[in-house]
């Protein structure tokens, strides 16, 4: 299971607060955990904080569900097994 990024830049921002640094274990963690959610996109590089796919299928399947889609729908199948795998 992943970290959530905002939690990360968070317990960075919290440590500097104390006075940890990078000779702090924590804090080198938390900076170098920080480069996985990097993206180079281009001559850029930004932070994604997940991949999409997953958050809008589990979005879509609640949707459906709560519309009355019956559980063992064929594509609500398909999706819980998509999400299953990328545990």
């Amino acid at each position: 299971m992943g970290r959530h990024p905002a939690a990360v830049v968070w317990g960075i921002i919290a440590l500097s607060a104390l006075g940890n640094g990078f000779e702090d274990d924590r804090w080198r963690n938390a900076v170098e955990g920080w480069h996985g959610f990097m993206v180079e996109d281009g001559d850029r590089l930004r932070p994604e904080a997940c991949q999409s796919p997953v958050w809008d299928t589990g979005l879509a399947v609640i949707a459906l569900r709560a519309c009355g889609r019956a559980s063992r729908h064929p594509q609500l199948v398909r999706a819980g097994e998509y999400l299953l795998s990328q545990r």
